[in-house]
């Protein structure tokens, strides 16, 4: 965890989802009417295993 957010690791067999998990983390956002920022720490584009992002709560 860190600071007003977390880091969440997303496993999947299928390939190229790190959008939708970023549209669907931003649309819980706004659901919860709380600003957030995302950030893809972490990808399979780059030879890791699975993706990594940063959600941060800005408000």
């Amino acid at each position: 965890m860190v600071d007003k957010g977390i880091i969440m690791h997303y496993r999947s067999k299928r390939i190229g989802l790190q959008d939708f998990v970023r549209g669907t983390l931003s649309g819980q956002g706004k659901m919860y009417e709380t600003p957030i920022d995302i950030e893809l720490i972490q990808s399979r584009d780059d030879g890791s295993d699975h993706e990594v992002f940063k959600v941060i709560l800005l408000g």
